[in-house]
């Protein structure tokens, strides 16, 4: 979004400011879901509860690991859930978890820090699942509101973060992001998932001490 154009910044303004009820029923089905997901044996979650105060607008942060995706990292409020696979065998299924996971966040911003996962979403995920193979429509998809928060392409997470005077979160893979691929392969599954959890927590701590000062009113 460009932070010039004030009619788009307005209408952020307005479409950000979280209502309870409404944040509430979005968690509490997400936490079902993730419940469900935790019981079918080809799929693999985890959940922390961040500390702090919860960050109560109509946001999420998303992020996804390996290409094609087989990990997705989200964070609502003060919760952080991923949900990823051990096989490549099963991608077909996971791309359908990760089109229902992304229809209960439907209205909200997504945020990321890379066109990565807005190329997945809107491009290569419509692609790949057709309306026959899908139980719901994958319309909303493109019509998803997420926002890239770099300030440029090529701008990295360490040098967006130093540069508010703040440093990244512990990664094992020192944010290298060609490592993720060749540890899936060799199953450092819980490597790759510290990984996504720094990636989350260092984008949404750009996102309330940059992003929405600079774009905010």
């Amino acid at each position: 979004m460009n932070r010039n154009n004030d009619s788009q910044r307005a209408e952020m303004n307005l479409e950000i400011i979280s209502n309870p009820s409404e944040m509430h029923q979005i968690t509490s089905k997400l936490q079902k879901f993730i419940e469900n997901i935790h019981n079918n044996k080809s799929f693999f979650t985890k959940s922390y509860q961040i500390q702090g105060n919860s960050f109560p607008l109509r946001l999420a942060v998303i992020d996804f690991e390996c290409d094609p995706p087989k990990f997705f990292g989200l964070l609502v409020l003060n919760q952080i859930y991923q949900v990823y696979i051990k096989s490549e065998q099963i991608l077909p299924k996971f791309n359908r978890i990760i089109v229902k996971l992304l229809s209960l966040l439907n209205g909200l911003y997504l945020i990321c820090f890379s066109n990565h996962e807005i190329r997945f979403i809107k491009k290569i995920l419509p692609n790949k699942l057709s309306k026959n193979q899908s139980n719901c429509s994958l319309d909303f998809l493109r019509a998803l509101k997420i926002l890239n928060i770099q300030l440029r392409m090529d701008e990295g997470l360490i040098p967006a973060l130093f540069s508010i005077g703040e440093k990244p979160f512990d990664d094992p893979l020192l944010r290298d992001n060609k490592k993720v691929d060749f540890h899936f392969k060799e199953g450092h599954f819980d490597l790759i998932l510290e990984h996504n959890k720094s990636c989350l927590l260092s984008t949404l701590k750009l996102l309330k001490m940059r992003y929405l000062k600079l774009n905010l009113w």
